[in-house]
């Protein structure tokens, strides 16, 4: 994929600096220095040719990487289910919601996860005592659990891991860390 980064200068505001952010934030693949003048109608044209290639191009890898994962999520903030669908789309991974961890429980106990990525402060019962009973079952799969928090401290980290959390991630997430998370993971869920 080559992107245009050198254009001429009545039209660099219009296309050159979005495409090129676009491009690296999108495919990561920039091919500097390729001089291309453009006329405004095909701007954008050029563009959208540009933005489907780099989609298209992630959308191939990120679904041979994720595409028989199956996933709980976790989470009881409706704006953070969405964000994590958001998230595993590309994956092509349609997400199993609970929206406390009671329901967590009941979901694992009728169906397999390989993946769980459990809020850690949720109403009824949080991630910690959630996961701890998921730990605890002995007649299912057992899941790689991640958990999912805003809070950064030591002592939370810790009672993760105690809990038997394999991951933990901090909010905000970005879709880049957690698209490199999902290739780490990917390596070790068949092990675990």
């Amino acid at each position: 994929l080559s992107v245009i980064t050198n254009i001429s200068f009545d039209h660099k505001d219009l296309l050159g600096d979005t495409l090129e952010k676009i491009a690296k934030e999108k495919a990561g693949i920039i091919k500097e220095n390729i001089p291309v003048v453009i006329g405004e109608t095909q701007g954008d044209e050029i563009k959208n040719v540009f933005l489907r290639t780099a989609e298209e191009k992630k959308s191939e890898s990120l679904n041979s990487l994720a595409s028989n994962i199956s996933v709980l999520v976790a989470e009881d903030n409706k704006v953070n289910q969405e964000l994590m669908k958001h998230f595993l789309k590309p994956f092509n991974i349609n997400p199993v919601f609970a929206l406390n961890g009671i329901e967590a429980l009941q979901k694992i106990d009728t169906q397999s996860f390989d993946l769980v990525l459990m809020d850690i402060s949720m109403p009824v019962m949080d991630g910690i005592e959630t996961t701890s009973r998921i730990r605890e079952l002995k007649n299912i799969q057992q899941p790689y659990i991640v958990g999912i928090s805003a809070h950064a401290y030591n002592i939370e980290m810790e009672n993760a891991k105690k809990a038997g959390m394999n991951d933990y991630l901090v909010k905000p997430i970005t879709f880049e860390l957690f698209e490199n998370k999902m290739k780490e993971w990917k390596e070790i869920i068949p092990d675990h």
